[in-house]
Parts: C-alpha cells; sequence; structure tokens
C-alpha cells in the first residue's frame, strides 16, 4: 500500500514538474483558501521522507495546486547520489 502511495506521489511529481518549468508560476495559497486540509498535505512530507530513509527514491519534488494558486510546493532528498549527494530544489527541472 506505502509503495502505491509512493508511486503515486512520485507520478504527481513529475506531472507537475513539467507544469512548473512554464515561465509564469501559479501564486501561493493556504491550503484552507482552497478547501484543502493541510494535514492532508503534511502526509505527503511522512511518506516522502518514509521512502527516502528506505532507499526507494532519492528525492522527489511535489507541487501542488488548487483553485489557481500553489497550496504546497517542497524539495526532499538529494536530485543525485553519484558522484556526490547533491540537495533537491524546488526549482529542479528533471531530465527524463
Amino acid at each position: 500500500m506505502l509503495k502505491t502511495k509512493t508511486a503515486i506521489l512520485m507520478l504527481l511529481a513529475l506531472l507537475l514538474a513539467g507544469m512548473s518549468c512554464q515561465k509564469t508560476r501559479l501564486p501561493s495559497g493556504q491550503a484552507s483558501e482552497s478547501g484543502m486540509s493541510q494535514d492532508q498535505l503534511n502526509w505527503i512530507d511522512v511518506i516522502l521522507k518514509e521512502a527516502i530513509q528506505r532507499g526507494e527514491i532519492p528525492g522527489a519534488v511535489v507541487v501542488v495546486g488548487r483553485k489557481g494558486k500553489v497550496v504546497y510546493r517542497r524539495a526532499f532528498g538529494s536530485s543525485q547520489v553519484v558522484p556526490q549527494a547533491l540537495p533537491m530544489a524546488e526549482d529542479m527541472i528533471f531530465d527524463l
């Protein structure tokens, strides 16, 4: 079950990362302003940090938007691990 959630989050991260490469950026907003629960969004932190600790993924960037505003944007883990670990950045561009 946790692997499925991790896979879904990774897919969303990749899709949204592509969208974030556009020149225009959505304004930031509070989750509650958009009808979302900050507590539910905080589960993304837990799931991804556990996946990184287990070595399932080196890192991820997650962006959640709703009603024209970004309500969650965070970077986790490393963008690369060889030859040295580099931290992931929220504005990371991914080569797929």
